[in-house]
């Protein structure tokens, strides 16, 4: 009989996970354990072994982090004990106070967009109103203060513009499909075909360009596999940038100031890379 694999290679924490450069090329930050529990770790960018713990969670660990614009805070998602009502958190990459960034009893904070352009601000979805509804809010990540910027009318998400401006959202359909929405003068109107319920998990807005002109898409519709498109919001014509008839486009990079994709990837055999910029 074959040795078995211990389970803590299979279902372990890793060493570090998500490596995150600083805006201001600084810091690097990565996810890792302390004291069996992941947490955010940040060190000097040429100086990892300079690195400190700046979380010190002690239940689940923390999933997923991230940097502001101005590179003062990181920010965080935690939830308790597995409830899913997540709070968006805040720290100093020196450490330091956590700050809480939405409500901590009884909310389910979703971050929907954050922006070169406003780097001290976020947007976040917060159900304080109607538990089944993320009204739109913007957040201050140094201090949390918050502003109600949309109310939800009963979407089931948003696509902000890079002036953290809602834009796009999506409703669900009675037979399980998707309507994309577009945010105009005169209130929500449709976009686009509606997304079929068989489309519904390969097809999906990414976002917009920096000048708001542009917005990327992943869409399966009337295709074997989702493709990397994008419409032209001037023309309303959509485009197709990459396609891989074997498999979905799945990852896809975008330059962080501009927003314009310059990779996408699809993984056949192996994930491979189409460059376009």
């Amino acid at each position: 009989m074959h040795d078995l694999i211990p389970r803590d290679i299979l279902f372990g924490n890793p060493d570090r996970i998500q490596a995150r450069l600083s805006p201001n090329g600084a810091f690097l930050s990565w996810i890792a354990s302390l004291d069996g529990v992941l947490n955010v770790f940040v060190a000097p960018l040429g100086n990892l072994d300079a690195a400190v713990p700046v979380t010190a969670d002690t239940g689940r660990g923390i999933q997923n982090h991230f940097w502001s614009g101005s590179s003062e805070r990181i920010l965080f998602l935690q939830d308790t004990a597995g409830d899913e009502n997540w709070v968006l958190r805040s720290v100093s990459p020196t450490g330091g106070d956590v700050v809480d960034l939405t409500p901590t009893e009884d909310v389910a904070a979703q971050l929907i967009a954050d922006s070169p352009a406003h780097p001290n601000h976020v947007l976040v979805g917060l159900n304080t109103r109607i538990p089944q509804l993320h009204d739109v809010y913007k957040v201050d990540v140094r201090t949390g203060e918050r502003e109600l910027v949309h109310e939800n009318p009963g979407l089931i998400g948003f696509v902000a513009d890079n002036d953290l401006n809602v834009r796009f959202g999506a409703t669900m359909q009675p037979d399980g499909g998707i309507a994309l929405l577009q945010l105009t003068e005169e209130g929500w109107a449709p976009f686009g075909a509606p997304i079929p319920q068989v489309d519904t998990l390969t097809t999906n807005p990414l976002g917009l360009d920096a000048s708001g002109n542009t917005l990327y898409m992943l869409d399966s519709r009337c295709r074997t596999t989702a493709a990397l498109t994008a419409w032209d919001l001037a023309t309303n014509t959509e485009t197709t940038l990459v396609e891989d008839v074997r498999a979905d486009i799945s990852d896809v990079i975008r330059h962080p100031v501009t927003g314009i994709v310059q990779a996408a990837s699809s993984t056949y055999a192996r994930q491979e890379w189409q460059v376009l910029d």
